[in-house]
């Protein structure tokens, strides 16, 4: 029996992705996303429910992709040769090159690679990003010090840039332009790489429900629906006016005042405690006092 075959019978597309504001966040009660959205379209195509599962470490989401925890990794996934061995990856949902991002409050700008020269650079664990530094400096001779930082997503790695906690790190451009939004202090004007491409994975035995995805993105991608989702969550301004609301902070949300016992319930289901909180959104509205009809 393959993924798409046990995918259809159990009725459930068991999804891995970030929280963050372009992946998938809950924003009062409602989930969000361009990534979220998208992976919610698919789960109607399949005719199936969507049950979203969160993390920070892109290669454990990957590892447990191939034990079958996840039938699908949907997040911005960089496509390189050495996670093609490991899995499959889907038709590119886009492409976006890597820049540096640095604090404009800073003495100098950093403009020119050659002026990387025995930098430190802050990246995310489990990322591609390490890897592609460490070509780039053994190519130009830069003697980067690459360091890893570990239980931190990219927000809160670009958060401490923007607050010169830290002093560089590496992202993606498409997610820097939209981070620039609303950290008015961070530059990402000097770019590392081309273009490159940007895709989903799944597991390296599920070849028949990569052909469904890749029908599914060829289908969407000629529709209106795909640009609309892409500009609303990597262009519009839209996520200033989310970070500035009290209803959602960088690294876990806050959703409502009811969110200690909403973690507490959600763990002894097995739930992400930010999709529990969006069924109860759902239903009541979080008015203790709401009543069915």
């Amino acid at each position: 029996v393959g993924t798409l075959d046990n995918i259809e019978q159990r009725g459930i597309l068991n999804v891995c992705t970030y929280y963050n504001t372009t992946d998938y966040y809950v924003y009062k009660g409602v989930p969000k996303g361009f990534h979220y959205d998208l992976a919610k379209d698919f789960a109607d195509y399949l005719g199936v429910k969507l049950h979203i599962d969160v993390s920070s470490n892109i290669e454990e989401c990957l590892r447990e992709l191939n034990e079958g925890k996840y039938d699908l990794v949907a997040m911005s996934l960089s496509v390189t040769d050495d996670r093609k061995e490991q899995i499959n990856f889907t038709l590119p949902l886009f492409n976006t090159s890597k820049v540096l991002v640095q604090n404009k409050r800073q003495d100098s700008l950093i403009r020119d690679m050659q002026d990387l020269r025995g930098k430190e650079i802050f990246v995310q664990e489990g990322t591609t990003y390490k890897s592609f530094l460490r070509e780039l400096s053994d190519s130009l001779q830069l003697d980067l010090k690459i360091t890893e930082v570990e239980y931190l997503t990219y927000e809160d790695i670009l958060l401490q840039v923007e607050k010169g906690e830290l002093p560089l790190t590496v992202i993606d451009k498409n997610i820097a332009q939209i981070a620039g939004q609303y950290m008015t202090h961070i530059d990402y004007s000097l770019e590392l790489s081309e273009a490159e491409p940007v895709a989903w994975a799944v597991s390296a035995r599920a070849n028949h429900l990569l052909l469904e995805v890749n029908q599914w993105l060829e289908s969407i991608k000629k529709q209106e629906k795909f640009p609309v989702l892409y500009n609303r969550y990597y262009k519009s301004s839209f996520v200033t006016s989310l970070h500035n609301s009290k209803y959602y902070k960088l690294k876990n949300g806050v959703i409502s005042s009811f969110d200690p016992m909403i973690k507490k319930e959600a763990e002894k289901i097995g739930w992400d405690w930010r999709l529990l909180a969006s069924v109860i959104y759902q239903e009541s509205g979080f008015d203790p006092e709401a009543t069915s009809n």
